[in-house]
């Protein structure tokens, strides 16, 4: 698939350079990211030194250091999802924007950058001698941004996890093992749009850094949304997200906890109703079935989940706590409210039950035990 969309963008780029030359750059004792882009820049100093055309102004060579200089702040101590070489990587992020000058430069939009850089990049690996795995699992992490389309809001839940199930599908990888290294991809571009990467204030809010640890993070609201990508990813094949207002077939193993201890119920016919989904037995054949609360677009189901929207305290299970919670089961008991990242944990001292809420800065979050 990907050599037929080299073809058609037009002549390769030829390397003046062999991956010998290369390998020695990336195998440094004191390895930079400008070593790197003043390699790729005998032959596409062009490509690298044009307008990016976003408006902070940054040509794509300044972008693309501070994409490297991120992932090397954050991400080049640890080991990368999907056993991704981090050399190979690095080599993906000094290429990954290539394309850009030639898509602005053609259509007069940057949008179509994806497919520009698609048939640049295919070209340029093939020449350096890297592995054919390696070099699809590149070209489909640039071939559309779906990640940062689900932040904006732009895809919904479901439309992303199925744009998501094919990209990984074309990389040849389990689904999240893709969704994780995609992750680590999009954290290092967006994040270069930041103070912290050395450029003007602009993504800032959807991160948080602690440079001291050399850690960066999806802020809380932000961050709630990728989890649900996780959870999805997590609860295969156990998953799925409703986005309509239909009876959906169900196993009874997938239920909720809460929802088969209303099993008689649900067998006279009666429907269960939750916060967010209400619950039946179709008598005409037997089945269990689910169905989004009428007030609410979009949600994930999942049979260890719970969708929360509001500050209020929920009910829920010693065993539905998360581990951390668990051992500190004695504060808990004592009285005293613990609070985490995304939720705050209690154990109401009239009613006898542990409840959860959301923390006060997030807005809407996933409860996933």
């Amino acid at each position: 698939m990907w050599h037929k969309v080299s073809e058609m963008i037009g002549k390769p780029n030829k390397l003046s350079f062999p991956r010998a030359e290369l390998d020695k750059v990336l195998n440094s004792s004191d390895y930079a990211p400008e070593a790197l882009v003043a390699m790729f820049e005998k032959d596409l100093g062009k490509k690298f030194n044009a307008d990016s055309g976003v408006r902070e102004k940054y040509s794509i060579k300044r972008h693309t250091l501070m994409v490297m200089g991120q992932f090397e702040k954050y991400f080049s101590g640890r080991e990368l999802p999907a056993g991704m070489s981090k050399n190979f990587f690095r080599t993906f992020l000094a290429l990954h924007d290539i394309g850009k000058s030639d898509a602005i430069k053609k259509t007069g939009d940057r949008k179509n950058q994806h497919r520009y850089t698609v048939g640049i990049m295919s070209s340029v690996l093939k020449q350096l001698g890297f592995r054919e795995h390696e070099t699809k699992i590149a070209l489909v992490l640039v071939s559309e941004d779906v990640i940062g389309g689900y932040i904006r809001g732009h895809h919904s839940g479901k439309n992303a996890t199925e744009d998501l199930t094919k990209m990984a599908g074309d990389a040849g990888l389990p689904f999240y093992d893709f969704l994780k290294l995609l992750l680590v991809f999009y954290q290092v571009d967006a994040g270069s749009y930041t103070a912290d990467a050395g450029g003007l204030k602009s993504l800032d809010h959807l991160f948080v850094f602690d440079k001291g640890k050399g850690q960066m993070d999806f802020s809380v609201d932000v961050a709630a949304r990728v989890d649900q990508l996780k959870i999805y990813a997590e609860e295969l094949p156990n998953v799925m997200w409703l986005d309509d207002h239909d009876w959906h077939d169900i196993p009874y193993d997938n239920l909720k906890a809460w929802v088969k201890a209303k099993k008689d119920d649900l067998d006279s016919g009666e429907i269960i109703k939750g916060n967010t989904f209400s619950y039946r037995r179709n008598l005409s054949d037997g089945k269990y079935q689910v169905q989004l609360s009428r007030n609410i677009k979009e949600a994930l189901y999942t049979p260890h989940s719970m969708l929360l929207l509001d500050h209020n305290w929920h009910d829920l299970v010693y065993d539905d706590l998360k581990e951390w919670v668990k051992k500190n089961r004695e504060r808990l008991e004592s009285g005293e409210e613990l609070k985490g990242r995304m939720f705050r944990y209690r154990l109401n001292q009239k009613t006898g039950k542990y409840q959860v809420r959301l923390s006060s800065r997030v807005k809407e979050a996933l409860y996933s035990h």
